[in-house]
């Protein structure tokens, strides 16, 4: 979302209106404030809300306050609206009532106009009696909780269902989670609800407030209910194909604390860190940890499982936040009862360390994790791997090679349970024959890292490999197979969603192209480079670019 933001904002700029600002979710929020801070996004914001309840996150911006409309302005807005304007007194009436809110003014006449306190007539609406304030709903949520009220109350029921399921919701999964389809004439009344365009069985509430007024209106054994009964509609065969089922069904079944909640929260939190959206996976993942390990040993195995899946995606955005989530667990849980899990949770661990350059201290952890690894072939292989990267970070890389040797003895051809074991370390291992003058071995394992990777359906890991082959190809003097190993691997790296390696191919093609005096193209090739780095914050990449053509025009490079 971040990527797509700052590409529309160019070159131009970007302005971005939201409504309700203080009902935005904390995710959302955070992205907003993300985008807003960096320097050069090009992207503002204006929010309209309550502004006695500004989030904090963008409690830094300017802030402007509207004052209401008048009494004149009400009736104007209420005339186009309704085709008939009010009398004088029920003008002023309705204006003190409303406080200028026009949404609070077009509600509470059309509910006095419902329950027959006014009737229209040829000067105007008129009331059938005097009004006192105290006649007059105090507020907006009260005016549509009593409008409900006049529901029929199988529509009030379908109604109180789709507030449940969200501001957009399936009308047919609201029809099947309530076992009939009685009520679902409240779909025509466009006062509630109305249809999203394009999108064919998809509504979407009006009015937010009356969403809020509806769930509020349930007591909190029918807001389980309803969550639970969403929950079990959206598991059936039926729905298997609707957005974000996975989400969704988590959602519900936290909403309505039921006993499946962690378990679904571990697969919300899969299909986040499957769409590399990061900080989404972590928050389910922590849901699904819940805040004590459990009392079996198979529950804090599970545990510290989902721990290193929570671990694995935190590295990716946050690896300085990832001592402070895994620590407490691992001093929590006994290593003696779970020491394969444990160990797996300090690798993930030592591979943040590794990533904020804490060398010494990612081999102390992954040191005293070999012991409790020993029980699980897979999880002693990967640490041997991550001590492989530890040597080479020391620059001693024999000993790197043959722990990597090690590792693949380790796991003795097995199937591995992560899927990206074997090109990963072949990856590795190639780059580690290549330094130390091995070209042809190098070039054995990065073929077999594109293999590995096209066998679990990697594109990011066919992606990385080939890049890798194609710096053989430049070494053995054939820049014409090496770009277009280059341009294989440009493919996949889009495909894949890995920004930085979409980058690093651009950057090594523009090199080549410079090389080859075709100028122009490399010109294009590392201006996209320069610009896919800045995307995936990788500022070396970014900066490597820019000095790359500074050279070209003769000059330093702009900071």
């Amino acid at each position: 979302v971040v990527e797509a933001l700052r590409r529309v904002a160019k070159p131009s700029g970007l302005l971005l209106l939201v409504d309700d600002v203080h009902r935005v979710d904390g995710a959302s929020l955070e992205m907003l404030a993300g985008v807003l801070a960096t320097k050069d996004a090009g992207v503002a914001l204006v929010g309209t809300g309550d502004v006695d309840a500004v989030p904090t996150a963008l409690a830094s911006l300017p802030v402007t306050v509207l004052e209401g409309l008048s009494s004149a302005e009400l009736n104007a807005l209420l005339t186009a609206s309704l085709g008939t304007s009010l009398s004088p007194s029920l003008e002023r009436a309705v204006g003190d009532r409303v406080r200028g809110n026009p949404a609070h003014a077009l509600a509470l006449v059309r509910l006095l106009v419902a329950v027959g306190v006014l009737q229209r007539t040829e000067e105007g609406f008129q009331a059938n009696g005097p009004l006192s304030a105290a006649s007059l709903p105090q507020d907006l949520g009260q005016v549509l909780g009593a409008r409900l009220e006049l529901l029929p109350s199988a529509s009030l029921r379908f109604l109180q269902r789709a507030a449940v399921e969200g501001s957009l919701f399936s009308a047919e999964l609201v029809r099947a989670s309530l076992l009939g389809t009685e009520g679902a004439e409240v779909l025509d009344d466009a006062e509630w609800v109305v249809s999203v365009p394009r999108q064919p069985g998809i509504f979407r509430f009006t009015r937010e407030e009356a969403r809020q007024v509806l769930r509020e209106r349930l007591s909190p054994m029918q807001l389980r209910s309803a969550h639970e009964e969403l929950a079990e509609t959206l598991e059936r065969e039926a729905f298997a194909s609707e957005p974000a089922r996975e989400v969704r069904v988590a959602d519900h079944l936290l909403g309505a604390d039921a006993p499946g909640a962690q378990a679904a929260c571990e697969r919300a939190g899969d299909w986040f860190a499957a769409r590399g959206e990061w900080r989404a996976a972590v928050e389910f993942y922590r849901w699904a940890l819940g805040r004590e390990p459990g009392a079996t040993a198979a529950v804090v195995r599970w545990q510290l499982g989902v721990l290193a899946s929570a671990a694995r995606c935190l590295t990716q955005v946050e690896p300085a936040a990832v001592d402070g989530l895994v620590t407490p667990w691992l001093d929590r849980v006994s290593v003696m009862q779970t020491p394969g899990t444990w160990a797996e949770a300090a690798r993930r661990l030592a591979v943040a360390e590794l990533k904020l350059g804490r060398v010494a201290d990612a081999e102390v952890r992954l040191s005293m994790a070999q012991g409790p690894a020993n029980s699980d072939p897979e999880v002693e292989a990967l640490v041997l791997g991550e001590l492989a990267r530890v040597r080479e970070a020391k620059g001693e890389t024999t000993a790197a090679v043959e722990l990597l040797a090690r590792a693949f003895q380790r796991m003795g051809n097995r199937a591995a349970r992560a899927p990206d074991f074997y090109w990963e370390h072949y990856l590795l291992l190639g780059r580690l024959q290549q330094r130390l003058g091995q070209l042809d071995r190098a070039r054995v394992a990065f073929t077999r890292a594109v293999e590995q990777a096209r066998s679990v359906a990697s594109a990011v890991g066919q992606a990385r490999a080939l890049s890798q082959l194609a710096g053989l190809r430049v070494l053995a003097g054939e820049p014409a197979q090496a770009l277009a190993e280059l341009e294989r691997a440009l493919v996949l790296a889009d495909q894949g969603g890995d920004a930085q390696e979409v980058a690093r191919i651009h950057f090594n093609a523009g090199r080549l192209l410079v090389a080859g005096g075709r100028v122009p193209e490399a010109r294009e090739r590392l201006e996209q480079a320069r610009e896919r780095a800045r995307v995936a914050g990788w500022r070396e990449g970014e900066a490597l670019a820019a000095q790359v053509l500074g050279t070209m025009e003769g000059r330093a490079p702009r900071r």
